[in-house]
């Protein structure tokens, strides 16, 4: 009965899975395939990358500062908050459409920030998630919040567009998970977004509002 359970033990041992080899072959076999898919990085994960603040340049804390003052006007947003009830017209509803899109997607970014272990990007992500929901609320509780909007809006359109010229002159800038041509679209994707709010308000000034 030894001599079989050694047979056994070698056999188990040939297919892989004697001595952790099931955990070796997974691991190789992990390896050919992030190796593959290099955007990806998610070696990461396992702690390849250590918590760190990288170093942006002008454009980046250009883009920053921007978007940081978008941050503020969507937290002062909270000054006009509502409980009375209103209706509301197809471009408001429209607007909560989009701007929820966007905050989702924000709000799914804080993964891959969390990941990529980069600090600073980290909490600002968190906190431009945190300005487009308190912005969609706004959208429900309030009776006019146009001003905030456009000015949010306005504010991370342009910020957008740094990021892009951030983009371009960076050669060698990588993220996990995203590859530079994914960063591209996306930036396209907010400014589209913003700018699709920015004039579904205007129309609403259009509409509601004599000039």
């Amino acid at each position: 009965q030894r001599q079989i359970r050694e047979k056994k033990g070698k056999g188990v041992e040939r297919m892989g899975c004697g001595d952790n080899g099931c955990v070796q072959w997974c691991w190789r076999f992990y390896q050919r395939l992030t190796s593959k898919c290099k955007c990806t990085q998610a070696s990461a994960i396992l702690g390849e990358k250590t918590w760190r603040c990288e170093k942006y340049g002008p454009l980046g804390w250009a883009e920053t500062i921007i978007k940081a003052i978008a941050i503020g006007v969507a937290i002062a947003s909270l000054s006009i908050f509502d409980k009375a009830e209103r209706d509301y017209d197809g471009e408001k509803i429209a607007q909560m459409v989009f701007l929820g899109i966007l905050a989702s997607v924000h709000t799914l970014l804080i993964v891959q920030r969390i990941v990529d272990r980069e600090i600073f990007a980290l909490i600002f992500v968190v906190l431009i998630a945190i300005a487009n929901w308190v912005l969609f609320v706004i959208l429900f509780k309030s009776v006019d919040p146009g001003a905030f909007v456009f000015t949010f809006c306005f504010l991370m359109i342009m910020g957008e567009y740094v990021h892009i010229m951030f983009l371009f002159i960076m050669n060698e800038y990588e993220v996990i998970w995203l590859p530079k041509p994914v960063l591209y679209a996306m930036s396209c994707c907010f400014v589209v977004g913003y700018l699709v709010i920015l004039v579904l308000q205007i129309v609403i000034y259009l509409v509601n509002f004599d000039t």
